[in-house]
């Protein structure tokens, strides 16, 4: 369930802010998309603990911005994804 500040930036933009490159939180989708990946295969490493940190909100899964480019640099340096 969406918040209504997250609801009205929606209407008035057309665009979800937890799926944008730039926002402090992405969803499953969002974080699938940064990594031209499938939401498939995301919901694969939380399953097996491989993703970054998450929370939910409700049914929503987030990844705050900052742990998704430390995930991402670690696995960067450590050539295993």
């Amino acid at each position: 369930m969406q918040t209504h500040f997250m609801e009205e930036m929606i209407e008035a933009t057309g665009v979800d802010p937890t799926l944008t490159a730039g926002s402090t939180y992405l969803t499953v989708e969002g974080l699938a998309e940064l990594l031209h990946t499938s939401p498939n295969t995301v919901h694969y490493w939380i399953k097996v603990g491989r993703a970054p940190s998450s929370f939910k909100v409700g049914r929503r899964r987030l990844f705050a911005r900052a742990d998704v480019d430390a995930w991402v640099e670690e696995h960067r340096e450590s050539g295993v994804a």
